[in-house]
C-alpha cells in the first residue's frame, strides 16, 4: 500500500528532477537570447497569424477529442471531454513530469467514471502511436540534411523506434509472464501489475476488433499536420519565414522528445532545446534559433490558455442553454 507521504515524496523528486532540466537547458540557450530583440519581436508580432494559430490550436484539441473517445468505452458529452483535453493540455504544460497524466485520469474517473487503468492504457496507446508516426514521418526528411546530420538523426531515430518496440515487446512478455504463474482468479484480478497490464491489452484488441485502427491512424495524422501548420503560423507570428522542411523537421523532433519521459519545469528548456539545435543545424544564428524556441513556446502557453477559457465558456453557455426554466 502506497503511503501518502511517498506520494508527496515522489512528486516532490519530480519536481526537483524538473527544476534541474530546466535549469541546464533553459540556462544554455538563454546565453544566446538576446533580451531587446526578443521585447521587439513581440511588440511586432503578426495578429492574423496569431489568430490563426489559435484556431488550429483548438482545431487539434477537437480531433484529439475524437482520438481519445475511440480509446474508452465511456459515453462522453463532447464539449465536456473537450474541455477536459483542453484542462490536460495546461496541466502538462505546467505541472512535473506525470502529474498532468495523474489530473486528466482524475478528471475522466470522476466526471466519466473511467477507471484509472482505462484512461492510462488510453493515454499509452495514443502516445506509442503519436511517437511512432513522428519516427517513420521524420525519416522522410532526412534527404534535407548535411551527412554528418544525417548520420546522427538516423541513429537518433532508430534507437527510438528500437526503446519503443522493446518497451512493447516487454509489455506483452511481462502479461505473458503474469499468466503463466497461474496465479488464484482473486489474486491475479487483485495484483497492480496484472490489472494495468490486463487492461492495456484489451484496449488494444478492443481498437482492433472494433475496426477503429484505421480512425486512430487518420486522427493521429490529421493531429500531426495541423500541429505543423499551428507551429508555421506560430513562426509567422513572430516574423520568421521559415523553409517548410525546417518547421516540419524542427517540429518532429521536438514533438518526438516531447512524448519521452524527460521534461522540465513548465516544459522551460526541454521544450526549447529541440528546436535551438535543429534550427542552428540549418544555418539559422544562435540568436534568431533561441529568440525563435522562447518564442514559440511563449505563444503556445497563450494557446492552450485561450483554449482552455474559450472550451470552458462554450460548456458554460451549453449548460445554461440546456438547463430547464424554473
Amino acid at each position: 500500500m502506497i503511503t501518502a507521504k511517498q506520494i508527496v515524496k515522489k512528486n516532490l523528486a519530480k519536481l526537483f528532477i524538473s527544476l534541474l532540466i530546466t535549469l541546464f537547458l533553459g540556462g544554455f540557450i538563454v546565453q544566446y537570447t538576446n533580451f531587446e530583440k526578443f521585447l521587439a519581436t513581440f511588440q511586432n508580432i503578426h495578429w492574423f497569424y496569431f489568430l490563426l494559430s489559435i484556431g488550429l490550436f483548438i482545431l487539434y484539441q477537437y480531433i484529439r477529442r475524437l482520438r481519445f473517445q475511440l480509446l474508452i468505452n465511456a459515453s462522453c458529452n463532447q464539449l465536456h471531454l473537450l474541455n477536459t483535453q483542453c484542462i490536460h493540455s495546461a496541466a502538462r504544460n505546467i505541472l512535473p513530469i506525470g502529474l498532468g497524466e495523474a489530473a486528466f485520469v482524475y478528471l475522466m474517473k470522476r466526471f466519466y467514471r473511467c477507471s484509472y487503468h482505462e484512461t492510462t492504457a488510453a493515454i499509452i496507446i495514443a502516445k506509442m502511436l503519436d511517437l511512432l508516426i513522428l519516427l517513420f514521418l521524420s525519416t522522410a526528411f532526412v534527404v534535407f540534411l548535411s551527412a554528418t546530420f544525417q548520420k546522427n538523426i538516423i541513429i537518433a531515430l532508430f534507437g527510438l523506434l528500437l526503446l519503443l518496440l522493446i518497451s512493447s515487446a516487454g509489455i506483452f512478455l511481462l502479461l505473458r509472464i503474469e499468466r503463466n504463474r497461474r496465479l488464484k482468479k482473486k489474486d491475479f484480478k487483485n495484483s497492480f501489475l496484472s490489472r494495468n497490464l490486463t487492461l492495456l491489452a484489451s484496449s488494444i484488441r478492443t481498437v482492433i476488433k472494433k475496426g477503429m485502427s484505421y480512425k486512430l491512424g487518420v486522427y493521429s495524422i490529421a493531429m500531426i499536420t495541423v500541429m505543423y501548420f499551428f507551429y508555421v503560423s506560430l513562426f509567422h507570428t513572430l516574423g520568421l519565414n521559415l523553409k517548410w522542411h525546417v518547421t516540419a523537421i524542427a517540429y518532429l523532433v521536438a514533438g518526438g522528445i516531447g512524448l519521452l519521459p524527460i521534461k522540465g519545469l513548465a516544459n522551460i528548456g526541454t521544450f526549447e532545446a529541440p528546436w535551438f539545435i535543429v534550427l542552428t543545424s540549418f544555418n539559422l544564428s544562435t540568436e534568431k534559433a533561441a529568440i525563435a524556441s522562447f518564442g514559440v513556446h511563449i505563444l503556445l502557453f497563450v494557446s492552450v490558455f485561450i483554449s482552455l477559457i474559450i472550451s470552458t465558456s462554450l460548456l458554460i453557455i451549453s449548460k445554461n442553454l440546456h438547463k430547464p426554466l424554473q
